[in-house]
């Protein structure tokens, strides 16, 4: 599942860390009983240096696909529809400093069963990819000697994505 924002020219929203300021965009799931989501996986955001307050932010421009894997009850009937809503909230801000908070209730109803993919397929793949990986298990490409130097770093052996900071 995904909550697409389309962010208007000159304006930007924010990554889930957003900086010296800013307010994280947020996606707070209701379910039905039984059904559970995964925590939202942010694409890569772009940084945002405003030098004439010395502030640095992070977040995205244009648009921007924030994913959560939801996954339903088991035994659920192959006949039953089930209606998913969330309540999203973000702050937006123009390049000339204003911001505007925001907020919307929204909902989808889904029958159960397979599916085909959606016509957003691809555009949720896009976004996946851009994911940052987790190297939380240890599966880092980066190897570090008693040195503390990088003496191997393999990032596309694994498919990793860069955050230029």
């Amino acid at each position: 599942m995904a909550a697409r924002f389309t962010i208007p020219p000159s304006a930007h929203i924010y990554w889930r860390h957003p900086g010296s300021s800013g307010l994280a965009t947020e996606v707070v799931w209701d379910l039905p009983e039984g059904f559970s989501a995964a925590p939202l996986a942010w694409p890569a955001p772009e940084r945002f240096e405003f030098v004439e307050i010395g502030d640095i932010s992070y977040g995205y421009e244009d648009e921007v696909l924030l994913l959560s894997e939801i996954t339903p009850p088991d035994g659920l009937s192959e006949e039953s529809m089930s209606t998913l809503s969330a309540r999203v909230s973000w702050l937006i801000c123009l390049d000339r400093g204003q911001c505007i908070p925001g907020g919307k209730e929204v909902e989808i109803e889904l029958p159960s069963g397979e599916g085909g993919p959606s016509e957003f397929f691809a555009a949720i793949e896009d976004a996946r990819a851009t994911v940052p990986v987790d190297y939380a298990d240890g599966a880092s490409p980066v190897t570090i000697d008693a040195s503390s130097e990088i003496t191997h770093m393999d990032p596309s052996a694994t498919g990793a994505n860069e955050i230029e900071a």
